[in-house]
């Protein structure tokens, strides 16, 4: 007996909103960088010890769902781009830690679903994207590689996708680029995440994108 196409696509579309807003946003670091930021440390090599306020986000995402069930393959790819608002909290920085304060902000965008049924385009919406993350504190230690680059060496984080019980944390050293922009300190992170998993019993594959940028301002 076949799978209901109905249902399936209910799955697809739960799993895709879970994928861009759980993570989007949530973006801490890349577990999947090498963690060492890459480059050959050619960025200036000012000082990013000390005080700042948070002042944004902001990032451009791609998740690519795959499901097969019932002898029909379904696709999804959401896209999006966005940018914080209403944006709180502070960080401290020393020579080896970083400690996120009271770090909260809003995201209002729309996302960009295509859902293929065999390969043939079956849907193609704008949803909107509309979140709040209440202030939440984070402490992470890194090190200075060069100029231009840092590894975060305990980086945590919730999956994209990932559905209530599916939590995850990682440990694994990641790596950011630093930029300046006059005082603002601008910590710059692709993210790369390949998972399986199971939504009402349907397994699913994702690949999930990200191309994103923490700013703080320097106090």
């Amino acid at each position: 007996m076949r799978t209901p196409i109905r249902y399936i696509l209910a799955v697809v579309a739960a799993v895709s909103l879970l994928a861009s807003c759980q993570k989007e946003v949530d973006f801490q670091f890349d577990n999947n960088n090498p963690g060492n930021g890459g480059g050959p440390g050619t960025g200036s090599s000012k000082p990013i010890t000390g005080d700042y306020d948070f002042v944004g986000l902001s990032a451009t995402t791609t998740v690519t769902i795959n499901v097969s069930a019932g002898g029909q393959q379904l696709k999804t790819i959401t896209s999006s781009g966005y940018k914080s608002f209403n944006n709180t909290g502070t960080a401290n920085i020393t020579s080896s830690k970083m400690n996120f304060t009271g770090l909260g902000y809003e995201v209002d965008t729309m996302m960009n679903v295509k859902t293929y049924l065999d390969g043939a385009l079956f849907d193609d919406s704008d949803v909107p994207f509309v979140a709040t993350y209440p202030p939440s504190n984070g402490i992470y230690d890194y090190t200075r590689n060069n100029a231009d680059s840092l590894t975060i060496l305990n980086a945590s984080f919730l999956p994209v996708g990932g559905s209530p019980g599916q939590s995850q944390t990682s440990q694994a050293p990641l790596g950011s680029r630093i930029t300046w922009s006059g005082d603002t300190l601008l910590l710059n992170i692709k993210q790369n995440i390949n998972m399986t998993f199971s939504q009402g019993g349907i397994p699913a594959t994702m690949v999930a994108k990200l191309d994103g940028v923490m700013k703080l301002k320097k106090k």
